[in-house]
């Protein structure tokens, strides 16, 4: 497409009309979980050449020509701060706009409304869902008209999907024929999402309507249909669905059945070994998670699955089904960013292969537009705390450039928040220098350095002394579950300080790439201060905090150990792991993302594989061996006030499988030089596997040959390689 046909596109998008529903005085449309549809017809005189559409709505939204759904990305828009900003998306509708008579329907749900988690970014209750259309016609002719949102439209308030919620669930009518329709209202005021959350003296009021922006960020789609494993009858009409695997995502059924009749899908990550029924504490919700199908009893097949909301399940119940289910009337499908796979790792073992296979599925399952925390129970929220810790191990594993430039996006405008401290608000400076140090892209870098050095500065004014106080520290330690889950906070001050220290150095080196010398300059000096500070604080009698696992790994990950105390604290450490630790882990999310490669570097990876695997509590053997666990949970005890099985934070972990078993490590932004310098555990026989830079793939084959390690490393043109044996 020309410029000029791109700004003739957007100027018709800009005539549109926000429109939605009509609603009587003194409702709340927050309130109202109806999925409204808003229709207009339209006659294409001559010949359609091209039809593009340009799109936005809140909440959710979809788009039918014809009764075909346009573009094939889910739960759009992408979720943002929408007090400031609004994503709208252009899709390729030739195929579905016929010469003569045509009809668009647009049907919205309430997306990230009112149930929506306060830490998340929801749309203020007082105003009624809307949408924006243009549909831009060319003849074959040449000439062109438009079809714009505006007056002449119409909506119906109720439609099949009578109510979504994004944790609830969807309620659909397949029979449905009370449509209802009537003018819609021309909306000139804008949504305004509730001020919660928000970072002391960083969070910018908006001014004048949100910014209509294009969405470029990864396209949220459902994928990955396949047959569950098994299905289970517990009595008449009444099964349990196993999809084999658990992920975000929902469930496909059909059945044949008689007008009215009923069938509930309930959604649950667990299932009781006693009863067989689905086990639902996870979720975490007063009401069950559920989505209900009403047939129309057509005498054929009919089929369902959610359009506006999405579970993290393994297990579903299914209540009223009309005759014997069986694998070949449901299927289950993962919905989520769709980031390309661009790395991979297999080795001898069986288990780091399991484990790397459930660190890649619960990353997948927390990337929708933006990283979740969890993707099952009330809260799936923008959280930087739990993106902060796996976001290298991200792209080793995937494509992960535009994802995290939006991500970038939304927290630069300084709506995420929380505690000022380094776990909880600290992406915002290190995520930066991450990404262009991985895919070289310095826009990125220039754009989000200025909001990051706010940060720091405001860091820097809280804690001068340079130990951080505040914060959730190395979430998810070791616990029995039974406390609550201030019993999963664990060494805060040890952890912040030291990503307060690493947050410093990111910022360093983004301003000496950036040419600011004089920051440069200072954020190393900041460095320094608090490296002094973590050292004074938590090291003495030649250990940090006795040898403890989490502060020491985390002095050695981020420089902070003086070179004439890394033996000591080194040994301290190992001495406690296996002595008063009993070869157990004592970390959480922080202490698990470093420690792999400090004691790979000390020569001491097998111990961090035997701890990985167990078999008893406090490891992934454990969840694997004994519950059967595909993805990683958020905390090493199944259960508890607060514990999902499908949280990103621990596949962190998994960085050392790629930099340590693998050996790959980048050593200069782009990925223009790499070192490949195994330190594998001896058990392991052999490793393969790549990661993809923006200059092309490095490639890893190793195996034990007589004692040694024999290395086959490549790496494409433009990358310089440095095998080290």
């Amino acid at each position: 497409m020309t410029v000029l046909a791109l700004v003739a596109l957007f100027a018709s998008f800009a005539d549109a009309k926000w429109i939605g529903e009509d609603l009587p005085a003194g409702i709340k449309a927050v309130a109202e979980k109806n999925c409204p549809v808003m229709r207009r017809t339209f006659v294409a005189a001559k010949p359609v050449r091209s039809a593009r559409l340009t799109v936005t709505g809140l909440g959710f939204f979809e788009v039918e020509i014809n009764g075909r759904k346009i573009g094939d990305q889910v739960l759009t828009p992408a979720a943002c701060d929408f007090a400031h900003r609004c994503y709208y998306y252009e899709w390729d509708a030739t195929s579905a706009v016929r010469e003569g008579t045509n009809e668009v329907r647009i049907t919205l749900a309430p997306g990230y409304s009112d149930d929506f988690f306060q830490y998340g970014w929801r749309r203020v209750a007082e105003y009624p869902k809307r949408a924006k259309l243009s549909l831009s016609l060319t003849h074959a002719d040449g000439t062109e008209d438009d079809v714009n949102t505006d007056g002449s439209w119409e909506y119906s308030a109720k439609s099949p999907i009578s109510s979504a919620s994004i944790y609830g669930g969807e309620r659909y009518d397949a029979g449905f024929d009370g449509w209802r329709w009537q003018p819609v209202k021309v909306l000139d005021d804008f949504d305004r999402q509730e001020i919660v959350n928000r970072v002391p003296d960083l969070w910018r009021e908006p001014k004048g309507p949100p910014e209509l922006r294009r969405y470029d960020g990864a396209p949220v789609r459902a994928y990955d249909f396949r047959r569950p494993k098994g299905v289970t009858k517990l009595r008449d009409g009444v099964f349990v669905v196993d999809a084999g695997i658990n992920r975000a995502g929902a469930l496909r059924i059909r059945a044949k059945g008689r007008r009215g009749d009923v069938i509930a899908l309930f959604y649950a990550e667990d299932r009781d070994p006693k009863s067989g029924d689905i086990d639902q504490r996870t979720n975490r919700t007063k009401e069950p998670i559920r989505d209900v199908f009403t047939l129309a009893g057509t005498g054929e097949w009919e089929s369902y699955a959610p359009r506006f909301t999405y579970h993290g399940f393994r297990f579903v119940r299914v209540e009223g089904y009309p005759g014997e289910l069986t694998t070949d009337d449901v299927e289950s499908f993962a919905i989520g960013a769709d980031v390309a796979t661009t790395g991979a790792f297999e080795c001898s073992d069986p288990f780091l292969n399991q484990f790397h296979a459930a660190a890649v599925t619960s990353m997948r399952s927390n990337f929708m537009s933006y990283p979740t925390d969890c993707p099952m129970r009330d809260e799936r929220t923008p959280c930087q705390l739990d993106s902060q810790v796996y976001e290298e191990t991200a792209m080793m594993n995937f494509d992960m450039n535009a994802f995290y430039r939006k991500w970038l996006d939304d927290i630069d405008l300084g709506g995420i928040g929380g505690k000022m401290c380094a776990d909880w608000m600290g992406d915002g400076i290190v995520l930066p220098w991450r990404h262009y140090f991985f895919y070289a892209d310095k826009a990125v870098l220039e754009k989000n350095y200025p909001f990051a050095k706010a940060k720091m500065e405001r860091l820097l004014a809280l804690y001068p002394s340079g130990v951080i106080t505040d914060g959730f520290g190395d979430w998810c330690v070791p616990n029995d579950g039974a406390k609550g889950y201030l019993s999963a906070f664990g060494f805060v001050e040890e952890v912040n300080t030291a990503l307060f220290a690493y947050a410093a150095e990111c910022l360093a080196k983004s301003a000496a790439e950036l040419g600011k010398t004089d920051d440069a300059a200072r954020w190393r000096e900041a460095f320094g201060r608090i490296r002094d500070a973590y050292n004074a604080k938590f090291f003495a009698d030649g250990a940090y905090e006795g040898g403890r696992q989490t502060p020491t790994a985390l002095a050695f990950a981020f420089g902070l150990v003086r070179p004439e105390n890394r033996a000591s604290a080194y040994r301290a450490m190992v001495g406690r792991i296996r002595g008063a630790d009993r070869g157990k882990f004592t970390v959480g999310i922080w202490g698990l993302r470093t420690l792999g490669e400090t004691l790979a570097d000390g020569g001491d990876g097998e111990l961090m594989l035997s701890m990985m695997k167990g078999p008893e509590y406090p490891s992934f053997g454990y969840m694997f061996d004994n519950f059967d666990a595909t993805s990683l949970w958020e905390q090493w005890h199944p259960y508890g006030e607060m514990n999902t099985h499908n949280h990103a934070m621990m596949a962190g972990g998994e960085h050392w499988l790629y930099t340590r078993i693998l050996g790959i490590r980048l050593l200069a932004p782009g990925g223009r030089k790499v070192e490949v310098r195994p330190v594998a555990p001896a058990s392991i026989a052999w490793a393969r596997g790549h990661v993809t830079v923006p200059a092309g793939r490095i490639s890893v084959d190793w195996r034990r040959e007589n004692g040694r390690l024999v290395v086959n490393a490549t790496a494409a043109d433009g990358i310089e390689l440095e095998v080290v044996k």
